[in-house]
């Protein structure tokens, strides 16, 4: 990649201010691109993460316009309505993706019988496909993968190395499984009996709908009876627990490390940030958005922002954080309020005692 923040500016469609010449020859983040690359800044404040990157070339909202000085700042400033839009147009552009290789069943992976696999599909050698498998079309089965008898899966899907899918999945159409994700493992269910603690057996299955992506390490178990769902269009990012009967809605975000007791569901579009808790039965509204390290241990109304453990609507968090941060001088003034108190009450004992005198 070599070329100039000017023509940049014009394959983006965007206002440059400062050096037209100055020259790019690769893209870079914010925090890491240097003099001679590109980097872009989607926020419109603060303006201090732009002037301390030393990237020479910054591509920038338009609301950045008025407030910036690309001479100050020393830097080719290009403004559009969409920076990260424009950043990732130019890095299709310049890193496109390869072009993927159709090779079929690979010779040294293991077919159990009855097994369905459309065409256009890859079978990375070292993986296991077990009995009564369906695969559809173009679809990538990595190296290490186990793929349980009966599961089906849609078209286009992606599954990448050491993956598992316990038997009697289900798995839709361009679904993506990250590396060493589990899914269909039994739930965690027992039941004490004399002292001893017996499992719960698991018959269900999980549904895994079309678009979701599921990140490494993430474990989804099948349910008791029926399937742990997981609705069309959910992210799932790497190291999430999504325990038996769970029922995700579409379009959820669920951060590293969230973790979801027995049996929760959740409307479309939630939103769980990193370390999120949520209790068994526990049913989350529909673009309800919890902070990270929310605890939830009751139902939670839509369209709501939570923060804290327990979880609380936001306006009420910080409320309450803030008068915490008072306690100490509320403290002190509550001692002083005693002292004052006990003098008060001195005086009035000396009065009742001399008038009991006279």
């Amino acid at each position: 990649m070599q070329t100039t923040a000017g023509e940049i500016a014009a394959r983006v469609g965007g206002t440059l201010m400062g050096d037209h010449a100055r020259m790019i020859i690769g893209l870079a983040t914010l925090h890491q691109a240097r003099g001679d690359q590109l980097a872009y800044y989607s926020k419109v404040a603060p303006l201090s993460p732009v002037e301390r990157s030393t990237a020479g070339t910054i591509i920038a909202p338009l609301g950045l316009r008025s407030s910036a000085d690309a001479d100050r700042l020393g830097k080719s400033l290009i403004f559009v309505d969409d920076p990260q839009a424009a950043f990732l147009e130019l890095l299709f552009e310049y890193f496109p993706a390869p072009t993927r290789e159709v090779f079929g069943v690979a010779s040294t992976a293991e077919i159990g019988t009855d097994v369905q696999i459309g065409s256009g599909t890859n079978i990375h050698p070292g993986a296991r496909i077990g009995n009564d498998v369906w695969i559809g079309k173009d679809c990538d089965i990595h190296s290490g993968v186990s793929i349980g008898e009966g599961c089906r899966i849609g078209d286009q899907c992606e599954i990448y190395p050491n993956a598992v899918l316990y038997p009697g999945v289900q798995i839709w159409n361009r679904v993506r499984l990250h590396a060493c994700a589990v899914i269909g493992a039994d739930g965690f269910g027992y039941r004490q009996i004399n002292g001893r603690h017996e499992k719960i057996p698991h018959y269900g299955t999980v549904v895994v709908e079309d678009d979701v992506e599921i990140g490494a390490g993430t474990t989804i178990d099948r349910s008791f009876l029926g399937a742990t769902r997981i609705g069309a269009g959910t992210k799932i990012d790497n190291q999430v627990v999504v325990a038996h009967n769970c029922n995700l809605g579409k379009h959820n975000i669920l951060v590293s490390q969230v973790g979801f007791a027995g049996s929760v569901t959740t409307g479309d579009y939630v939103v769980c940030a990193g370390q999120v808790g949520i209790a068994d039965h526990v049913h989350l509204g529909e673009r309800s958005v919890f902070g990270a390290k929310c605890g939830v241990h009751k139902d939670m109304p839509p369209d709501q922002r939570f923060l804290g453990a327990p979880a609380e609507v936001d306006r009420d968090f910080f409320r309450q954080t803030m008068s915490l941060k008072k306690l100490p001088e509320l403290r002190q003034q509550v001692k002083s309020l005693e002292q004052l108190v006990l003098q008060l009450q001195a005086r009035l004992d000396a009065n009742a005692a001399d008038r009991s005198a006279a």
